[in-house]
């Protein structure tokens, strides 16, 4: 038996999405275009959102990380900076029979020097009572039983020349 109802065979191809069209149709079923002219019966469906990417999570991580690599070396170069830098007083040889022999010496000088340019900070570690009858000049007194609790008193961008007699 023949019908006169269009079959489904196809007459062409959508010229915007590509899918096959009935030989009796205005328009595409798969995505709304016109085709021949013809307007569609019907209004188009909304475009759907284009998938998201998988990498997207490890583009975040990514980022995340090269922020954060960036900000550790810009902590280490300020904190480097921040570091004081050494002063480099000159030494003199230890005498024969001196206590402590693999202790740097400083000749008076020096320390004189040292102290009156601001580069080094002589601390007398005698007894107050020493201290008072006569020190260096420019020396404080830290005697030395008190010296581990008062270590933070001293400066950190300064040799520190140590003396007793």
């Amino acid at each position: 038996m023949s019908s006169s109802v269009p079959t489904n065979t196809t007459a062409g191809h959508c010229p915007q999405c590509g899918a096959a069209l009935r030989t009796d149709a205005s328009f595409c079923t798969a995505c709304g275009a016109a085709v021949g002219g013809a307007a569609p019966a019907t209004p188009s469906r909304p475009a759907r959102p284009a998938p998201r990417s998988k990498r997207s999570p490890w583009l975040a991580v990514v980022a995340l990380l090269a922020i954060l690599a960036v900000a550790a070396i810009g902590w280490a170069l300020l904190n480097d900076a921040q570091q004081p830098a050494s002063v480099a007083i000159p030494t003199v040889a230890a005498a024969q029979n001196v206590p402590y022999p693999n202790v740097a010496r400083v000749s008076p000088e020096q320390a004189h020097i040292s102290a009156m340019s601001d580069q080094a900070l002589i601390v007398d570690v005698r007894g107050q009572e020493y201290y008072d009858a006569g020190h260096a000049r420019g020396a404080i007194s830290i005697p030395l039983e008190q010296l581990p609790a008062r270590l933070a008193e001293l400066p950190k961008d300064q040799a520190i020349l140590f003396y007793c007699t």
